[in-house]
């Protein structure tokens, strides 16, 4: 189905949004029990594809579907970190047999990494009195 709607994506000039849109799917696919996740199905396509937006689309969709998080007031990054490990763990596996894939999630690993040490400052001062 993929292939179909790029196909008529690029007929009608919308290729780069549907794209974008498509990685966004692909990044809400199902985590089930001890697969690997994204399936090995979803991995090719985001590896083979000469398009950034896909993989673009699937950082971002990423980054959004974990929504709102509630800490204490003064917790600082914890769970962020969490996240990096597990995305550098992901990384690691990917680095020889879908290295652009990998990319993404030293991204993901890069972009929560400096999310938690921003939660660590705002926690810092607010136990300071700020």
């Amino acid at each position: 189905w993929i292939k179909e709607v790029r196909k008529l994506a690029t007929e009608n000039d919308r290729s780069n949004i549907t794209d974008y849109i498509i990685g966004e799917w692909l990044s809400r696919s199902k985590h089930l029990n001890d697969a690997p996740w994204p399936s090995m199905t979803i991995r090719d396509l985001l590896e083979e594809t000469e398009r950034d937006e896909i993989r673009e689309g699937f950082y971002f969709g990423t980054i959004n579907s974990r929504g709102a998080t509630v800490r204490a007031y003064y917790e600082g990054g914890d769970k962020e970190r969490e996240l990096v490990d597990q995305y550098k763990e992901t990384a690691n596996q990917l680095y020889f047999t879908h290295p652009k894939l990998a990319c993404v999630f030293d991204d993901l690993a890069s972009h929560y990494d400096s999310d938690a040490a921003n939660k660590d400052r705002h926690a810092k001062l607010r136990l300071e009195g700020y």
